[in-house]
């Protein structure tokens, strides 16, 4: 598989994680990222 690009969905607050600190997690993890509501998605 050549994945490249991954997307996280249906995340659960109890991580205690804000917003900013899944984009900080996007930084160091370049091919993820972590769905919000709004999110489109073109394949």
């Amino acid at each position: 598989m050549e994945i490249k690009e991954v997307f996280i969905t249906h995340l659960e607050e109890d991580w205690g994680k804000s917003y900013d600190d899944y984009r900080e997690l996007e930084r160091e993890l370049h091919f993820i990222h972590f769905a919000y509501d709004g999110l489109k998605i073109q394949l």
